[in-house]
């Protein structure tokens, strides 16, 4: 069956999807079935009468999904490997065909992404009255003042980056109806710290699976797929392409029908 031919139909039975929110399990079962997502990435087909995994290497372990790298940041916690990966086998027991996606973030891109919002901060910086400057964190300050050695052609050159970033993100999109990543490497950094490490020269490594989502203008939601060993909740990232809003969201609402069970809220 022609790709596009495939994504069409889908689109297709999505939209019809929105009359059944109150499915019961079969209708459930089906409206998985029609849906698709990547798992840095898993698709489900038109076709996909019978769970398949497309194009990943597989091997004998508890997380056999690989592939689950940007390209970029913090390396993934084996927690957040293994709740993307169990998120992962759920819609591919629904019918999915797992696919990954090739990274396309480099340390380029993410170099081009820092100094950007450097200088941007900085010039917003500047324009505070000194006794504002003195109540904005040291480690703002620390980084932002970094973009004080940066030149015009520096500063063309990052957002040019960043216009490359959102091509890429759409790109990677592209072939697929949603894609499903982390929403981050990592869970709960300490609270007295600004970004895990408190590095004022590496402030975004823990952002590398959602900034180019954020840069290319994309639908996405995080959606609890688990906890690490103290309790902390692992985000799974839904992401739809421009204006699929609602698939988005169906999306989230098809994967909380098939999460783990959840824990309480705490309270106090």
């Amino acid at each position: 069956m022609p790709s596009e031919h495939r994504f069409r139909q889908t689109r297709h039975t999505i939209a019809l999807m929105e009359k059944t929110d109150q499915c019961c399990c079969a209708d459930r079962r089906s409206f998985l079935k029609k849906l698709a997502a990547n798992v840095l990435g898993a698709v489900i087909t038109e076709n996909a009468g019978k769970a398949r995994i497309k194009g990943v290497e597989v091997e004998a372990s508890a997380n056999p999904v690989r592939g689950l790298d940007i390209g970029a940041g913090l390396a993934l916690a084996p927690a957040v490997r293994a709740a993307v990966t169990a998120a992962a086998k759920a819609f591919e027991r629904a019918g999915a065909a797992v696919e990954p996606v090739e990274p396309f973030l480099n340390a380029e891109i993410a170099a081009g992404l820092d100094g950007f919002f450097q200088a941007r901060l900085l010039a917003e910086f500047q324009l505070l009255l000194p006794e504002r400057q003195e109540k904005v964190l040291p480690f703002i300050v620390a980084w932002c003042r970094r973009a004080e050695t940066l030149s015009a052609v520096d500063a063309a050159r990052n957002l040019g980056l960043i216009m490359l970033m959102r091509e890429k993100a759409v790109a990677a999109t592209e072939p697929y109806d949603f894609l499903i990543a982390p929403t981050s490497p990592i869970t709960a950094y300490a609270a007295e710290e600004a970004t895990p490490g408190n590095d004022p020269a590496h402030p975004f490594e823990h952002i590398s699976f959602t900034a180019p989502f954020n840069m290319s203008e994309q639908p996405a939601a995080s959606i609890c797929a688990g906890y690490d060993a103290d309790g902390m909740p692992i985000g799974l990232q839904i992401v739809g392409h421009r204006f699929d809003d609602a698939g988005v969201l169906r999306m989230a609402r098809a994967y909380e029908m098939m999460r783990p069970a959840q824990r309480a809220w705490p309270e106090g």
